[in-house]
């Protein structure tokens, strides 16, 4: 297992964090050839979190290595996560649950039925160990008491999306990655990263980062969900738990207020709302699927990916470098390869660090 970039710059952290090796990192960054052409910019770029794990990508694999690594270091014996029928962050968790032999139980509630919804709903089924449903979200919340009530505390209750002071690291580590990578020549310094926005672990993670490394690029969030829940104040909240928590355990002592002078995003282009998709959500996905062979779903990457195309058209220089942040699985799952995990739990190749 290489040695975390963060962990390098800061030996303090991995003393004192739980953090358990899933992912396949550093994650590639290509270029977008033929979208650069296509659109007539120079430099738009791709970093490939959609492949950030052998048998799941995507962007809560970074998350779940700080999660989990509490997990196991508490001593807890089972998982209950939460979200809508299509939750890919539900499907991560179930996934690497098996890998480190901990079940995840499962608290959902139903949505639009899109095509990507209703194939994630059935692996959300096949994956966990026992799954509930309800109408709304007030639901999940008497759900998720009620099993807490019942489980006697054996229960870890995943945070929101896998959003948390704790596995917040996963992005600042991300973006030491990406900066050791425009060291190395791998890719021009971007001037500007779109990504999508949920729960906002992952964007706060990336700002935290370019604050501390003193990054001349602009992030800009696409928000994905609906507003209530990546308002400004929401987010400023976020930042000050995360920043508190970096420098309580890293010594460092970086202003919140720097991060948040740093918080752009963009509510343009959610649509009706979560899940469902948008015109220019979809024409996006066909357009980079044509183009690079990439695909991108139309609750998430495909509504960041319209907006980031907008900006290009719209405002952005000509000559500027773009890329795109991924946040996508890109691994192709089956009910066979649940099976493998159900029965093969002997052969776990992870690596376990804990302080």
């Amino acid at each position: 297992m290489n040695m975390l970039p963060l962990f390098e710059y800061y030996p303090s952290i991995q003393s004192h964090v739980p953090y358990i090796s899933l992912g396949s990192f550093p994650t590639p960054v290509i270029r977008l050839d033929n979208l650069s052409k296509y659109l007539s910019v120079p430099s738009i770029w791709m970093k490939r979190d959609d492949i950030s794990g052998v048998i799941y990508g995507g962007n809560k694999v970074r998350k779940l290595e700080f999660v989990f690594g509490k997990v196991i270091d508490r001593g807890y014996k089972k998982i209950l996560a939460y979200g809508s029928i299509g939750s890919n962050f539900t499907i991560a968790c179930c996934m690497y649950g098996k890998e480190i032999n901990i079940p995840v139980d499962l608290v959902l509630y139903k949505t639009s039925l899109t095509d990507s919804v209703i194939h994630n709903y059935k692996l959300n089924q096949r994956l966990s160990g026992s799954m509930s449903i309800y109408s709304s979200i007030s639901g999940v919340v008497y759900g998720i008491l009620k099993r807490m009530v019942s489980s006697l505390n054996t229960y870890y209750l995943m945070p929101p999306g896998g959003s948390s002071p704790q596995s917040a690291l996963g992005y600042i580590n991300a973006m030491f990655e990406l900066y050791d990578q425009i060291k190395n020549g791998e890719i021009p310094m971007p001037d500007y990263i779109f990504l999508p926005v949920g729960t906002g672990g992952t964007l706060i993670g990336l700002l935290i980062g370019k604050v501390i490394l003193k990054i001349p690029v602009k992030i800009i969030g696409i928000s994905v969900v609906d507003k209530i829940l990546t308002s400004q104040t929401i987010l400023k909240i976020q930042i000050y738990r995360v920043v508190r928590y970096f420098n309580r355990i890293s010594g460092y002592n970086l202003s919140s207020d720097k991060v948040i002078k740093e918080l752009n995003i963009d509510y343009n282009f959610l649509g009706r709302g979560y899940t469902y998709p948008t015109e220019s959500g979809v024409n996006a996905i066909d357009l980079l699927k044509t183009h690079e062979g990439i695909s991108l779903d139309t609750s998430y990457t495909g509504k960041a990916m319209a907006g980031m195309l907008y900006y290009i058209q719209s405002s952005i220089k000509p000559d500027s470098n773009v890329l795109f942040w991924n946040t996508l699985n890109s691994r192709i799952i089956t009910f066979l390869i649940s099976i493998i995990f159900l029965f093969n739990k002997e052969n776990n190749h992870l690596n376990l660090i804990i302080s």
